[in-house]
């Protein structure tokens, strides 16, 4: 009600640079990192802990972020690690289903938009922000990966050419 921010303690212990956050049906956190580390945020102890982190499957990690949906579901917008120079899939993100417990993952297919930072789900479809400047929204169809403009935005305090 304040916007009182409390720091739980560092992220340090889930990788080096922590892209992505959610919470499961179960009303577990989940924090993710740029390099496919994910860890469970026990913050019904003082001081919250961090488990040891799991990793992500089939040489991926998250481009940003991911979501848990309402039937045990996790979405997440993802790369190939190996395609850090910017081309394959950084260039075209992935949608994928994770599996928690053990970092699995399956991939679901090709969006065909970069840079997707932040995800949402609703009407049975993800919803993809980008962070490249353009204010593209795009829904993901979660059997295919296919994603299509749903709508852009313009933030007003922001330059086009803001994302490098």
């Amino acid at each position: 009600s304040t916007g009182q921010l409390t720091e739980l303690g560092p992220m340090s212990a889930c990788g080096t640079q922590t892209v992505a956050l959610t919470t499961t049906a179960s009303g577990q956190i989940w924090a993710g990192d740029l390099h496919g580390k994910l860890c469970q945020i026990d913050v019904s102890v003082t001081p919250p802990t961090i488990a040891a982190p799991v990793t992500m499957g089939s040489s991926m990690a998250l481009t940003g972020d991911f979501v848990g949906v309402s039937d045990g579901t996790i979405f997440g917008t993802a790369y190939r690690t190996a395609d850090q120079s910017g081309s394959g899939t950084q260039a075209n993100d992935v949608l994928v289903k994770i599996d928690l417990a053990t970092g699995a993952v399956t991939q679901i297919g090709s969006t065909g938009f970069p840079e997707l930072y932040g995800v949402a789900f609703q009407e049975g479809k993800v919803f993809g922000f980008t962070h490249d400047g353009t204010g593209r929204v795009v829904t993901i169809d979660t059997t295919t990966g296919a994603g299509t403009l749903y709508g852009t935005f313009t933030d007003p305090t922001r330059r086009a050419a803001c994302c490098n």
